[in-house]
């Protein structure tokens, strides 16, 4: 099919000369250490192709020359691979939550080089507040000097709402207040590199699936990420790529109905996963179990009660208080009713449980494989396996710093 680009000799050209290096810098990626004649070999491509997008590679410290191997007659070739750490070129990686931003730096090969979490001001948090944030802590991981002289191949930003991936447009972050924030631009005007802005649950999948040992790197089935806290919420991967739907809205797990006459939730539905399971719902039936079976335990002011927090609450379930495990194991109930479903209806291969409630363990863990066994069908979950999130608060920063640096091996082209 011909369009205007490619009808254009020298944009048809440029674009070629993207695709050959896109496929040099995957290969190399996947073969490293190789050298020049390999790569040729494996790509199709001729020598002095394969020549002239490694030069530039080099220049642009991606790539880099670490010796000669042995002769196969006539000059030792030398042996390339992407250019590791600080020395070569890397990314950002932050997610925004409730209270705290986390920025982890990542290299080339994926590697953390450095980590930053600090509390949110204060207050109301605008969006301009956060672009200065961003650009505060991009400095405190790399330097003072502006953003684009990092050798950064771009920043990635996490937010807790409904964002578009492929124009950075936050359309909704109920917690801060924001509608229709055109994030991505106003973090590109003012760092100078390119940014990439998505939903912080749907990052923390990506670093959670690309990062996890369970699984093989390209495995084609599905595997599903569930964040567990205040909100529900998760990520679907299937053959290796995230799962956005038609509004960018794929994965509100939180908001599957699993009591119709339940309570009200945040969306205005009533029976929601989140408005059952969420963490300020498993605090409140906490409480509300305690002054029914244990009311010397409450104190006449309840803002002394100690589980009264989210975190105190966890606290008790970590503790193996037994009203604490019997509401989390109420809360496994309705998740694997909500779960079973997405089980019989994907098949995956892995279930990653993250935010603080899936940190819980054997707490959670048992009671939900006992509720999942009587729910969903046998076959597909006799496939699934179901583990509990390695990677904590960096977890969002690293799938955002790993989908940048893919970029740079994949071609993308205006439409």
């Amino acid at each position: 099919m011909i369009n205007e680009q490619t009808a254009n000799p020298k944009i048809a050209s440029t674009i070629q000369r993207q695709v050959n290096r896109a496929k040099i810098l995957r290969t190399l990626r996947t073969l490293q250490p190789v050298a020049r004649v390999d790569l040729a070999r494996e790509t199709g491509l001729s020598r002095a192709t394969v020549s002239s997008i490694v030069d530039e590679l080099v220049l642009e410290s991606l790539v880099e020359e670490i010796g000669a191997t042995t002769s196969r007659g006539g000059r030792r070739p030398i042996l390339l691979r992407v250019r590791p750490g600080r020395e070569g070129r890397s990314a950002i990686g932050f997610e925004l939550s409730r209270n705290n931003l986390t920025g982890v730096v990542v290299d080339l090969h994926g590697r953390v080089i450095a980590t930053h979490r600090e509390l949110l001001p204060a207050g109301q948090l605008e969006p301009a507040g956060l672009v200065e944030l961003v650009r505060q802590q991009v400095e405190r991981l790399t330097g003072p000097q502006a953003p684009a002289a990092h050798n950064l191949v771009g920043i990635g930003l996490g937010v807790p709402g409904l964002v578009n991936p492929d124009t950075g447009f936050v359309q909704l972050a109920a917690q801060f207040g924001w509608h229709s924030v055109p994030l991505k631009e106003m973090l590109e005007e003012r760092l100078k590199v390119p940014v990439k802005v998505m939903n912080n649950v749907k990052a923390a999948a990506l670093g959670e699936v690309i990062y996890s040992n369970d699984t093989p790197d390209h495995s084609p089935n599905p595997r599903l990420y569930l964040s567990l806290g205040e909100g529900i919420g998760s990520g679907l991967i299937i053959e290796g790529k995230l799962l956005s739907g038609a509004s960018y809205t794929a994965g509100e797990f939180g908001h599957i109905t699993v009591a119709p006459n339940g309570p009200l939730c945040t969306c205005g539905n009533t029976g929601c996963l989140e408005a059952v399971a969420g963490l300020p719902a498993l605090v409140s039936r906490y409480l509300e179990l305690a002054r029914l079976e244990e009311p010397n335990r409450l104190t006449t002011t309840p803002g002394e009660f100690p589980f009264l927090t989210s975190a105190r609450f966890l606290e008790a379930v970590s503790a193996g208080d037994r009203l604490a495990g019997r509401v989390v194991a109420e809360a496994a109930e309705q998740i694997a009713t909500a779960l079973a479903g997405v089980i019989n209806f994907t098949n995956p291969e892995l279930i990653i449980l993250g935010g603080p409630l899936g940190q819980v363990g054997a707490a959670l863990l048992d009671p939900l494989n006992q509720a999942l066994r009587r729910r969903a069908l046998p076959l597909p979950l006799s496939q699934v396996r179901l583990i509990t999130a390695s990677l904590g608060v960096n977890a969002a920063g690293l799938g955002l710093g790993a989908t940048l640096i893919s970029q740079l091996s994949e071609v993308v082209l205006s439409r």
